[in-house]
């Protein structure tokens, strides 16, 4: 009987570690075996790692989402001047009811009524006015001596306007123009 020299079977033990590494690469059960070298492989095993990706999607959306965020936020500061350029102008003509025409007084009640920089633009005027439904038509200055289509005698209508510059927080992200114009308007009846 020969001894044989390898007596733990270290031989048969490293040719089935060889074939059963050839037999995994074969079927795909161990894929970092089956990547091509190179760029291509880098980029396929980059591919396949997971980690990190709830970082990089955030990265790539969030300066989107604040841009998002800020036009919003700026449209609401401008919808808030808004109200308050024609509250001043409904002031305006709140003061004309209560005191009567005076240019200059209702003009100080108009720049009074915000804290914005509010100007009674163009300036207040008086004019006679015949009401049709829902609307007053507008035609000459006080007195008032002609008579409407509806055979009713027109009344005395004071008209307010104001005026405001709204400047946007960040021009380049509004949807707004740079700066943009406010205005409000009040017809009221003082007669």
């Amino acid at each position: 009987m020969k001894q044989s020299s390898d007596p733990h079977g270290l031989t048969a033990m490293a040719a089935s570690f060889g074939k059963n590494r050839a037999d995994a690469r074969d079927t795909g059960k161990n894929p970092s075996h089956c990547l091509p070298r190179g760029w291509a492989g880098r980029a396929v095993a980059l591919r396949r790692e997971r980690r990190g990706i709830a970082a990089v999607e955030f990265a790539l959306v969030a300066p989107i989402l604040l841009a998002l965020m800020v036009g919003i936020v700026d449209l609401g500061f401008a919808f808030s001047a808004q109200i308050k350029v024609q509250l001043a102008a409904q002031a305006g003509g709140q003061y004309a009811q209560l005191h009567g025409f005076d240019s200059t007084k209702i003009s100080n009640a108009v720049t009074a009524a915000t804290s914005l920089s509010v100007s009674a633009n163009p300036a207040p005027s008086q004019s006679c006015g015949c009401v049709s439904g829902n609307s007053v038509s507008l035609s000459g200055t006080p007195p008032c001596t002609s008579t409407c289509a509806n055979g009713l005698t027109p009344g005395t209508y004071v008209q307010v306007n104001s005026k405001a510059t709204y400047t946007p927080l960040l021009p380049y992200v509004s949807v707004l123009s740079n700066p943009t114009t406010l205005t409000g308007q009040a017809l009221v009846r003082v007669n």
